[in-house]
């Protein structure tokens, strides 16, 4: 398993990148080695199966060097990434050709991948603030705000909210930061990025 990189963060928690190399056939043969009742959807696009598949492996492994025991990924009713019998949280990710996932024992999380990519752009007036365009120098930038409002989106789990105004990122050089506002309550997860070659990774907890 490409394992490209793992991070623990303290003794509570751990991320990890994992680069997709293994066929459809091999992610499912390495996945039979969990307890793990995976259902392949009819028709879902084979990249994203191989992503989807690669970032539950990584859940997997992730989990084993934490003591925990894993076991199969649910989604609850708002789409977020449990486990049944563990009690620690997680989220995952994944894009072209990669995958990344997070573990907590005590705390929600969450995590993105992204590549910079054109077509953040096009969808950045609808989804940034103007105080968040103005911080965006470059496509690398926009990316990281991007990423930052999607892990701060799966951090906060309880369905529907406005990226534009309810998620907020500031950047400040290497730092970044972060504040969600929703139902008169505002909270600031801790934020930290990362790269891997081009690629950005966003991850929050709190």
């Amino acid at each position: 398993m490409p394992l490209v990189k793992t991070a623990h963060i303290g003794n509570e928690a751990i991320w990890g990148l994992w680069q997709i190399t293994e066929t459809l056939p091999e992610l499912l043969h390495l996945l039979a080695a969990y307890p793990i009742d995976y259902q392949l959807q009819a028709g879902k696009n084979i990249a994203r199966l191989r992503e989807s598949i690669a970032a539950r492996l990584l859940a997997q492994t992730l989990a084993a060097m934490k003591g925990l025991q894993g076991g199969a990924i649910q989604k609850d009713e708002f789409d977020a990434p449990f486990w049944a019998h563990e009690a620690a949280r997680l989220s995952i990710s994944h894009t072209t050709g990669f995958a990344a996932a997070i573990i907590h024992l005590h705390a929600s999380c969450g995590i993105d991948i992204e590549w910079p990519h054109e077509r953040i752009w096009k969808i950045a007036p609808r989804v940034f603030s103007s105080e968040e365009l103005a911080q965006a120098a470059n496509l690398q930038q926009l990316t990281t705000i991007w990423c930052a409002k999607e892990a701060l989106y799966k951090w906060h789990r309880v369905g529907s909210i406005e990226f534009r105004t309810q998620l907020q990122v500031k950047l400040n050089g290497n730092r970044i930061s972060g504040m969600v506002q929703s139902n008169q309550r505002m909270a600031s997860p801790i934020l930290c990025k990362d790269n891997f070659d081009e690629l950005v990774v966003v991850y929050c907890w709190l």
